[in-house]
């Protein structure tokens, strides 16, 4: 999986650009994960879990069933 700071950093123009401050990175952070919330073209949903190898947490797209 991607992680959190990677996904983020993947989102800005030009990639990897650091933000002016903590709030503007919590912010897009927050618009981030609402975006993969609303997300359900072909049932595909975002899951975290944590990973130590990255001392944090890990996101996967996955297939969700439907029944």
């Amino acid at each position: 999986g991607l992680t959190i700071r990677f996904i983020v950093g993947a989102c800005q123009i030009p990639i990897g650009q650091q933000f002016e401050t903590p709030e503007k990175a919590r912010i897009r952070t927050d618009q981030l994960f609402n975006e993969m919330k609303s997300y359900k073209k072909d049932s595909r949903v975002v899951t975290s879990s944590p990973c130590d190898g990255v001392k944090g947490y890990v996101m996967k797209v996955s297939e969700q069933k439907i029944e």
